[in-house]
């Protein structure tokens, strides 16, 4: 079933972002044009496409002057009929040769907007010195589905489909230009939205975990472990968190374990025995930075659990760790998904594979694995980067090495590898 692209604007001017007198300013405009992105549902498929849309000019439909757009991009072409009329957006819809509401920018906050929600907040947000009036769509209670903006468009899916999509699709507005010139963005729909930073070490937090060995051939059943913030210690001066581990299905006794970490301007840090600081996880990475010599952040969108937003990191790790799988995943408030880096450097990262099962609030289950997979917002993938091959060896510090003794992690053309 084919969707069309549907863009519905009013621009409103006004003082200090007051309600004051109204100057309807219409979207559909010869010198508008738009970029939409329509991805998967799956955070790392790589199958982006980009289509353009433009306005063609004027035809006249039943009567009412209407706008032609045209959507393109390099496999698709197709054209839309559009009309505004009273701070209304139209599709004529061919099939059944009337004209079908589709935006309508007389709502209010509070207002029914169909089967989406509600307008759940009405405010103006500033781009470039200009004032957009800015409508919240979604539903009570957790966070917006999307946002229409005035003079603009919508964020994304609802109300902007410019080609056939396959189960699992979705599109978001990329960028909005006018004569020529980018005006508005995606990172712009949500911008000046202020919001608390989400702590990983927060008390009464609690990780279950299952870890198991690397070689895939041993017939070992998993192991499963829990993680749970057990109070403050001062280590040096710094007051730190305790993380109690506790061993589940052991057959041997393990007594539980402490690791002392702390958390400071979005970064967590584990302290070993010898009271030597190892960072571990850093949430204010962007897309395309290096986490080391090796990982480099490859998205960073937003995911929505329970009405919470979150930012979250895609991170290509440059190890197998386990049948392919070389992405993990860092989310704010919650941790990272798998493999050494969920543990703090508790066990051996040469042996074990670790996956993040569930994370916990005070008992009650905030985000679990399949969250790590949700839909996510305002996301673009980096390109990726054929190096040089080089056989150097070198360690995890990025030393040069000669000879890598069993067991121990090496990298080599910039993937890790384990001396077997």
């Amino acid at each position: 079933m084919k969707k069309v692209i549907l863009f519905a604007i009013l621009f409103s001017v006004s003082k200090e972002y007051g309600f004051c007198e109204e100057v309807y300013k219409p979207l559909l405009t010869d010198e508008k044009s738009w970029k939409v992105v329509t991805t998967n549902t799956c955070p790392i498929d790589h199958n982006e496409k980009v289509s353009c849309i433009e306005i063609l000019g004027d035809t006249i439909v039943n009567g009412h002057v209407c706008k032609v757009l045209v959507h393109y991009n390099d496999e698709y072409t197709n054209k839309t009929v559009l009309m505004e009329e009273d701070k209304i957006i139209y599709h004529y819809d061919e099939s059944t040769k009337t004209f079908l509401p589709m935006m309508n920018f007389n709502l209010h906050e509070g207002d029914q907007v169909g089967d989406w929600g509600r307008v759940l907040c009405e405010d103006y947000v500033d781009v470039n010195k200009i004032n957009y009036r800015r409508l919240a769509i979604g539903y009570e209670e957790q966070e917006p589905l999307a946002y229409w903006v005035e003079g603009i468009g919508a964020s994304k899916d609802y109300w902007i489909t410019p080609f056939d999509k396959h189960i699992g699709d979705y599109s978001y507005m990329s960028e909005c230009g006018e004569n020529g010139k980018v005006v508005f963005t995606q990172n712009d729909f949500s911008k000046n939205e202020e919001r608390a930073y989400m702590p990983v070490l927060a008390e009464g937090r609690l990780w279950e975990l299952s870890y198991t060995y690397r070689d895939t051939w041993q017939d070992i059943p998993d192991t499963y472990m829990t993680i749970a913030v057990d109070g403050d210690t001062i280590v040096d001066g710094r007051k730190c968190k305790k993380l109690l581990v506790d061993y589940r299905n052991l057959t041997e006794v393990v007594y539980p374990q402490y690791i002392v970490a702390y958390e400071t301007g979005g970064r967590v840090y584990r302290i070993d025995g010898d009271r030597e600081e190892h960072l571990v996880m850093n949430i204010n990475l962007h897309q395309g930075d290096a986490v080391d010599i090796v990982q480099t952040v490859q998205k960073e969108d937003t995911v929505i659990v329970d009405g919470i937003k979150r930012k979250r990191l895609i991170i290509d790790s440059g190890v197998d760790h386990c049948d392919g799988e070389y992405l993990y995943y860092l989310v704010e408030g919650i941790g990272m998904s798998k493999d050494e880096f969920v543990n703090l450097g508790l066990t051996d990262e040469n042996i074990y594979f670790h996956r993040l099962i569930a994370c916990y609030d005070n008992g009650k289950c905030v985000f679990s694995a399949a969250d790590f997979l949700k839909e996510g917002t305002s996301g673009l993938n980096m390109p990726k980067v054929n190096c040089p091959k080089n056989d150097q060896i070198y360690d995890l510090q990025g030393r040069k090495r000669g000879s890598i003794r069993k067991g121990e992690i090496f990298i080599r053309n910039g993937k890790k590898y384990i001396n077997r």
